[in-house]
């Protein structure tokens, strides 16, 4: 967290996520891997221990569930955090 204020003995953060997090989209694991896994079946079903068609379905069963909406910031996707969840 970039610029901190101290306040008596606690500290005030202005920023809720470093310069190395906002890249997460462009830069992060997550979206590297999806993207190399998807035309593999097989190593995707060896990294998820489930295959693309029953990723997608249990996606779309707990997507609602597990969906986070901030007005204020991005809010990691329901694919990603079924992604964590899996890993």
């Amino acid at each position: 967290m970039e610029d901190e204020e101290r306040e008596g003995n606690r500290t005030r953060r202005r920023f809720w996520i470093r310069d190395i997090g906002r890249l997460r989209g462009i830069h992060g694991e997550f979206h590297h891997l999806i993207q190399e896994l998807h035309g593999n079946n097989e190593e995707f079903k060896s990294y998820f221990r489930l295959n693309q068609e029953q990723f997608h379905e249990l996606l779309s069963i707990i997507e609602d569930d597990i969906k986070k909406m901030y007005k204020l910031r991005e809010s990691i996707t329901p694919k990603e955090r079924l992604a964590i969840c899996l890993r």
